[in-house]
């Protein structure tokens, strides 16, 4: 790239304008500020008129605001785009238990205690009549035979109370409810058994509805073969992007390994069949209609492929991305440049804006862009003097490039570095490659009977050797780094050292150099600021996490306890939803507390924990009921969970305490039940369901 001439480049400007504008119009829309649109969208108007005089003007010196106006124009444009989809997902349902006509849009997704899908709401029964009702939601069922017969297109009438996705408040953890409105699903419900009845069954008959059939045909041919189960799941994965039978075994090996990339079909598959048409393809020649041929081929290959995988969103990215790809080669333009690859950026957000969002399309983009501006550096740093030796560097430098590109979103999003990338990369990019080369022959083969075992037993060879591969790189000592944490200011200051360093690689200017230095300084200082700053202070906090109502008790010398409410507390759900936000506190493994002990300066005896002077009583069962006390007993807070049955009078009969918490354990009657004693009886108490409540010491 000549960053003399940037006005080769045009889409690089004008796709961080839109993208900027997508971001604050997300931000704008959850943080509720909706009503600030019309002041820009006046604002808009003025520019508009500025940005038609600056052109007819056609005075040089004017260039610059024009490009400012363009600029802002696009702004708006993302912002408005992303604000306007967002807001056809926010529906209000009616309040309590209804009847709706539902379509069942996905494949079952079997969960521990539920079965999963994705439905359209069509209609909803009213006092006035049957009226249409619009919006995509998620409906649960419960485990059992009537909703193991449930399938995909299936039309039913449940009964059932409808609501918008919930954040769970808890601190660092997934927003999950933010990620539903950007797939554009705005409710969600639990239908309970004999909640609901199949009227009738309809193929979705779209497009995109045939796309799906051809990859269900696909995944019962791989399920027909006998293969063993991580192999036909990492296949599945592979060729048409079904992860749902992935075991937590192969993805914690793939993540562990830094390869978890392989297991989402996206720009790396897609990059494989684009090299090999290219490849095939090379014969027909140099010439202006051959390229055009060439090119009409790799695109109508490259969207059929997508077709028979679903025409999952990932890839539909990727053949986009690629597709442009293939068109400027056709016209003979620069392939593989950050002009096409900020087009098909730009056009994607444009058609989707929430994609913007997807962490598959951050990492895409990014290892992309990193693999045109980083790599050739990498590739010249040295210079093998053998065939063999220049072939694997090439490999190496391609691994280091891409890493580089994607490492601050890596550690941003997932708190993990694998050591043994590059030789995760050594065994994954061309087993990975042979197997969905040899997956595509053994899909064309097999209505040839005689044919397809061969094949077959080819790729099942290859997926079991990539499979073992990374088993045994998973047990190399150090294999991957957990509990990092870095902020998002962190992850643009990286991305800028990474700017600079390129200009510096590129023009050898000492500006460069020292502006370098300074960033990577500023970055060092930054993150020990906010390091110090977050370092955890004497606490005790309730988490927003149901199937376990526990109490952690946080220390300043970042240890910790966890004292479970019940026996049958799911700590590993726990662990899971909160791994995040102790990552960020720098917490030692907690420690989990289910039985009697003194732990100075903690304990806990008979379901009351004492912590730096403050009481806490886990009320978790009916052991108080119907008793009264003399002189009552003393206690900071009562932890109210699933278990207790009786009334908040009660209790108050027992315990002077001065304030309550509900667990989010509790059914809705029952929390909406202790709220109104609370107020009635002037009891200060706080409701779990809402989000974590830390209390500082």
């Amino acid at each position: 790239m000549e960053f003399e001439a940037l006005h080769r480049y045009p889409f690089l400007r004008l796709f961080p304008a839109l993208a900027i504008g997508v971001w604050y119009g997300d931000l704008l829309f959850f943080r509720q500020g909706e009503s600030i649109l019309p002041l820009t969208n006046i604002v808009c108007i003025i520019f508009l008129f500025l940005l038609i005089g600056s052109y007819l003007s056609k005075r040089y010196y004017f260039r610059w605001l024009f490009g400012v106006l363009i600029a802002f124009e696009l702004f708006y444009l993302g912002m408005q785009l992303c604000t306007q989809y967002l807001q056809t997902v926010n529906i209000t349902f009616p309040s309590g238990e209804n009847i709706y006509q539902a379509r069942l849009t996905s494949f079952p997704i079997q969960k521990r205690r539920s079965y999963q899908f994705t439905a359209d709401i069509t209609k909803r029964s009213s006092k006035s009549g049957i009226k249409p009702f619009s919006a995509k939601v998620i409906l649960f069922f419960p485990i059992g035979q009537p909703a193991k017969a449930l399938q995909k297109g299936d039309i039913l009438l449940i009964s059932t109370r409808l609501s918008q996705p919930a954040d769970r408040g808890n601190p660092d953890s997934f927003d999950y409810a933010r990620y539903l409105h950007r797939r554009g699903i705005g409710g969600s419900s639990f239908v309970r058994e004999g909640r609901w009845q199949i009227i009738g069954h309809k193929e979705d008959s779209s497009f995109a509805g045939a796309a799906l059939r051809c990859r269900e045909q696909i995944l019962r041919f791989y399920h027909s073969l006998g293969w063993q189960k991580d192999t036909e799941s990492v296949v599945s994965a592979l060729t048409v992007g079904y992860e749902d039978d992935l075991s937590e075994e192969i993805k914690e090996t793939y993540s562990i390994t830094g390869a978890s990339h392989v297991l989402s079909l996206s720009g790396l598959h897609i990059g494989f069949l684009y090299a090999l048409l290219i490849l095939l393809l090379k014969r027909l020649g140099n010439s202006q209609t051959m390229n055009l041929v060439r090119g009409a081929i790799i695109i109508s290959l490259l969207w059929a492929f997508a077709f028979f995988t679903g025409l999952s969103s990932s890839v539909i990215r990727s053949v986009i991305m690629f597709s442009l790809f293939a068109l400027a080669k056709a016209i003979k333009r620069d392939t593989y440049s950050l002009n096409t690859l900020s087009a098909a950026a730009f056009f994607m957000i444009l058609v989707s804006p929430e994609w913007l969002f997807d962490v598959s399309f951050q990492l895409s983009f990014c290892a992309v862009a990193s693999l045109l501006l980083f790599e050739p550096y990498i590739e010249r740093a040295i210079h093998p003097t053998t065939k063999i030796g220049e072939k694997t560097w090439q490999l190496v430098s391609v691994s280091i490039a891409a890493q580089l590109g994607t490492i601050p979103l890596i550690l941003y999003y997932f708190s993990r570095f694998s050591v043994y990338f590059i030789l995760s990369g050594f065994v994954v990019i061309p087993l990975s490659s042979l197997i969905m080369y040899s997956s595509i022959i053994l899909i064309l083969s097999s209505p040839f009977k005689m044919l397809y075992p061969l094949f077959a037993s080819i790729v099942e060879g290859l997926t079991q050797t990539m499979n073992k591969a990374l088993i045994w790189i998973e047990k190399l000592p150090c294999a991957a780094i957990d509990g990092i944490w870095i902020y998002a200011t962190e992850v643009v200051i990286f991305y800028i050292t990474l700017g600079l360093i390129l200009c510096l690689l590129h023009t050898h200017r000492a500006k460069y150099a020292i502006t370098s230095l300074i960033s990577i300084v500023l970055l060092i200082c930054i993150h020990g600021i906010y390091r110090q700053k977050d370092l955890p202070h004497d606490s005790i906090a309730f988490y927003n996490v149901r199937s376990c109502p526990a109490v952690h008790c946080i220390g300043s010398d970042q240890k910790s306890w966890i004292i479970c409410a019940s026996q049958e507390a799911n700590t590993e759900d726990m662990r899971k939803q909160m791994n995040r936000h102790w990552n960020h506190l720098r917490l030692y493994t907690p420690q989990v507390i289910k039985t009697n002990i003194v732990i100075p300066p903690f304990s806990f005896y008979n379901n009351f924990i004492f912590y730096h002077g403050k009481r806490i009583g886990i009320i978790n069962d009916n052991r108080w009921r119907y008793q009264k006390a003399k002189h009552k007993l003393q206690t900071d807070y009562l932890y109210i969970c699933r278990g207790y049955k009786g009334n908040i009078e009660e209790l108050l009969a027992m315990f002077d305490t001065k304030k309550i918490v509900l667990d989010s354990s509790l059914s809705q009657w029952r929390k909406d039940h202790y709220k109104t004693s609370c107020d009635s009886l002037n009891i200060p108490f706080v409701s779990i369901e809402e989000g974590c409540y830390k209390i500082f010491i």
